[in-house]
């Protein structure tokens, strides 16, 4: 999925990388990003919530799968992700 240029909205804050560190925190699940671009590894990088890989002190980016681009219509953007719900 493309993200370039978008704002997403976070459906998935479990279990970040212990691989990696978090200068400026973790994403939280509800909280809409704006997406600066996206790697060539497919790491979705967002403004102001680098992600950088220890071993390298590569910025690497968010996994694409917790996120989900945010509809046409603002009335939407709040609304809950019912498929990433624990049961």
């Amino acid at each position: 999925m493309d993200f370039s240029s978008e704002r997403v909205i976070c459906v998935d804050d479990s279990f970040p990388n212990p691989l990696c560190r978090f200068p400026e925190g973790y994403v939280v699940r509800g909280q809409i990003y704006h997406v600066i671009r996206v790697r060539e590894t497919g790491g979705v990088v967002i403004a102001g919530k680098p992600v950088v890989n220890l071993l390298s002190g590569e910025e690497v980016g968010w996994k694409p799968h917790r996120f989900r681009k945010l509809h046409d219509n603002p009335a939407e953007e709040n609304v809950e992700d019912l498929e990433c719900v624990a049961v």
